[in-house]
């Protein structure tokens, strides 16, 4: 009985840990990048920012092909902002993971006159 018990429960709640969206895409990322306006959840915002302003300020020195040119007076907050605006407007991306997707809206938004 006790074993039967064991296996229902796995059963049950294996299902749960398999469905965990994947904390490195950035569908998992937009709810907690959101909350760049009414902080709450410190750890995973602190996250978005850090990497959201990590991956701008590198811009102007990646390869041509994804290259950009954010102002040199663009904080992390709009950053943020951007890369918010930018998963919203393409959720058939947000499988991606969060620097892909901050590379592309940061390139849409400031691209580097070539």
């Amino acid at each position: 009985m006790r074993s039967f018990l064991v296996f229902l429960l796995f059963l049950f709640t294996a299902p749960l840990a398999w469905a965990r969206k994947d904390p490195d895409t950035s569908e998992f990322m937009l709810p907690h990048c959101k909350k760049i306006e009414a902080p709450s959840d410190t750890f995973y915002l602190g996250f978005c920012s850090g990497a959201a302003w990590a991956i701008g300020v590198l811009g102007p020195y990646f390869q041509t092909n994804v290259r950009f040119c954010p102002p040199d007076t663009v904080s992390a907050k709009e950053y943020v902002k951007v890369l918010i605006s930018y998963l919203e407007a393409h959720p058939d991306q947000q499988h991606e993971t969060l620097a892909t997707s901050a590379i592309k809206a940061f390139n849409s938004e400031w691209p580097c006159s070539r």
